[in-house]
């Protein structure tokens, strides 16, 4: 078997060939997006004590995330079901996560602001602490689930590796301290806080060139579904949005901001990087859903 395999239509029968999955598209790509940066946000700042900011992150995931799977499911009032299988099902545990997620970052940001100071928590008691605890594990599967979903998926090669929790780990953080330092911006925030998000910025985009290297590295080598899957991302169909816009726009671009937004801090700088930063983010899982492909089948 070799890389010259056509694709064919799902439709055809008793033809050899590679098939495209094509039931996620750009509201399961939407959904991602959303949920993973969302929780990315909230763990970036309320583990610098930015509560505005994990706010935000929570509502983006709660609203975002969940219209999203809404709108891509039809039948909003058979949502419930998805809570059935927590033991197999890691779209069921995603869903319990982000319940828990609501509840424990709600019940820890609410004294932050003046509408909710009566909730009785001291944010810096033991208590208060295990709150934010259990709210950031819970952000953290939010973060990975979906790498979970799609990895747990043999019959689709390019997926079916622990690397995609991971790399969702590290853009999910990558979006969130990128949006994190943009609210920080023209605050009375403290210049150490905003310092150390910037650098964790600069350490995540490095890490994020990494992880997608080493991804596509080992896909390559791993089988002909999964290199076919690698090729249409580098040379063939995906190559412009996956090179122009995941490497060169969301990463390199992004870098070259990150590391002028540390020189002089210019509102202006700081935009370019979060658009340029926001656009690798949503085209990577865009298209690693788009190259996700079945083996040809040998009758």
């Amino acid at each position: 078997m070799n890389m010259v395999l056509p694709f064919v239509d799902e439709r055809k029968e008793f033809v050899v060939g590679f098939r495209a999955q094509t039931e996620w598209k750009w509201l399961i790509a939407a959904a991602f997006f959303m949920g993973e940066i969302g929780a990315g946000m909230y763990v970036v700042s309320a583990l610098n004590n930015y509560m505005s900011g994990a706010l935000v992150g929570l509502l983006v995931v709660l609203v975002g995330k969940t219209a999203a799977h809404l709108l891509y499911l039809g039948r909003p009032e058979r949502f419930w079901r998805i809570f059935a299988k927590p033991s197999t099902s890691w779209i069921s545990r995603g869903l319990y996560a982000m319940v828990i997620f609501a509840i424990f970052g709600a019940l820890y940001i609410a004294p932050s602001f003046d509408a909710f100071s009566w909730v009785p928590i001291d944010q810096a008691s033991s208590g208060g602490q295990a709150i934010l605890g259990i709210s950031l594990l819970a952000a953290v599967v939010v973060m990975i689930y979906d790498g979970f979903v799609m990895s747990y998926s043999p019959a689709l090669p390019f997926w079916n590796t622990t690397l995609l929790p991971v790399l969702f780990l590290s853009y999910s953080l990558l979006g969130g301290a990128t949006l994190t330092l943009v609210m920080m911006y023209g605050s009375s925030f403290s210049n150490t806080i905003i310092q150390i998000v910037e650098r964790l910025e600069l350490w995540l985009i490095i890490i994020n060139f990494l992880v997608i290297a080493v991804y596509l590295y080992t896909q390559y080598y791993s089988n002909v579904t999964a290199r076919k899957s690698v090729m249409m991302l580098l040379k063939e169909e995906y190559s412009v949005p996956f090179i122009v816009g995941v490497v060169i726009i969301g990463l390199v671009i992004t870098l070259i901001m990150a590391l002028s937004f540390t020189q002089a801090r210019l509102g202006f700088i700081l935009v370019g990087l979060a658009i340029s930063e926001l656009i690798g983010d949503f085209l990577l899982r865009f298209l690693m859903l788009r190259v996700g492909i079945y083996p040809p089948v040998v009758f």
